[in-house]
């Protein structure tokens, strides 16, 4: 992932990225970044990776006699981690700041 005020590249789990809170800041710019899914790559890959579990893996899996919801998810959650992107989070600072 880059930054989107200098364009570093910054690893997903980096320690900048893996700290508590929402907003993170850039380690060589000091920005604010927060992580968030991207909604175009979400809606694209969705389809995809719900037709290969449906079709594909889960009669293979049920086969096996392994429960096909929490490989389900697995999926999901490969899903939203191949679609996180880093947004500004510049223009959300006074509603962290007064708190």
């Amino acid at each position: 992932m880059k930054c989107p005020h200098c364009g570093t590249s910054i690893q997903l789990f980096s320690k900048a990225l893996n700290k508590w809170g929402r907003v993170k800041s850039c380690p060589s710019c000091e920005k604010k970044v927060k992580l968030a899914p991207s909604l175009k790559w979400l809606l694209i890959l969705f389809i995809p990776i719900v037709a290969s579990h449906v079709f594909l893996l889960k009669p293979y899996i049920l086969a096996l006699g392994i429960d096909g919801g929490s490989f389900a998810f697995l999926w999901y959650v490969s899903l939203m981690l191949l679609t996180l992107r880093l947004d500004n989070a510049e223009d959300e600072g006074f509603i962290y700041s007064k708190f």
